[in-house]
């Protein structure tokens, strides 16, 4: 387990993981727990885990080839 993010402050109640702006990878499951942090340093006890993954609903693109770079006549 790690801690992937933070937020600051009482009334700040969503987080969105982007992979520190790279992206989740598609069908791969995640799962988070959530703990607070107090002004006197203490720490809650975990939340219940929850786990989910990113549905495969749009076509990835997975392998390509470059067969000429020209910004006119370029190949894929």
């Amino acid at each position: 387990m790690s801690r992937i993010g933070s937020v600051n402050g009482f009334g700040v109640t969503t987080f969105t993981d982007n992979n520190n702006g790279a992206g989740l990878a598609i069908a791969v499951q995640y799962c988070y727990m959530v703990t607070a942090f107090y002004p006197d340093g203490a720490e809650s006890y975990a939340s219940v885990e929850f786990c989910n993954r990113l549905n495969r609903d749009l076509p990835v693109i997975t392998n390509v080839d470059v067969n000429s770079t020209d910004a006119a006549t370029g190949q894929i």
